[in-house]
């Protein structure tokens, strides 16, 4: 039977000798926004796009979309937000970027503004730190209902679609 001090021992050893996943830094961009209108599904859409991440989304380094999708309290008969829920969205935004994008966890390609939601989308290579993140924030935000997405756009196909809206 071995001592309690030797089975601490192996223990230690194995958890430190195993490597932590490889994190990478997010790659380097110039933000680049633009504001598209046009519509998605009948119905009018705004869109504001971060072309600065035109050349990383061409090589597709960034395999994840971290989605934030906030339903609208008082929509306009449009489906968009009205001047008042703006100003609460834009705090949220900068909540959203501060903890995702000025952290160094995704990168923030799109805000669209349609059918009574905004969705904030970013890309990451990090779910994990992302999921961590949306599970923090979705505590701290309970004023509006706010559900969290990460999933799998390798070809960053949500990013393009929205671009390409005339």
């Amino acid at each position: 039977m071995m001592k309690p001090t030797a089975s601490f021992l192996v223990l230690l050893y194995c958890f430190c000798t195993t490597s932590a996943p490889d994190i990478r830094p997010l790659p380097e961009f110039s933000e680049q926004w633009e504001v598209r209108g046009g519509r998605y599904a009948d119905k009018p859409v705004l869109v504001r796009i971060n072309r600065g991440l035109d050349s990383i989304a061409n090589h597709n380094p960034l395999t994840w979309q971290a989605a934030a999708s906030v339903q609208l309290r008082h929509p306009l008969p449009s489906g968009l937000p009205d001047s008042m829920e703006v100003k609460t969205l834009e705090k949220i935004e900068k909540f959203l970027t501060y903890r995702l994008a000025t952290s160094g966890i995704a990168l923030f390609g799109l805000k669209v503004e349609t059918d009574n939601r905004v969705d904030y989308i970013f890309y990451t290579d990090n779910k994990i730190a992302v999921k961590k993140t949306f599970d923090h924030i979705g505590e701290m935000i309970n004023d509006y209902r706010i559900d969290f997405t990460v999933k799998r756009d390798r070809k960053w196909l949500t990013y393009r679609w929205f671009s390409s809206i005339e």
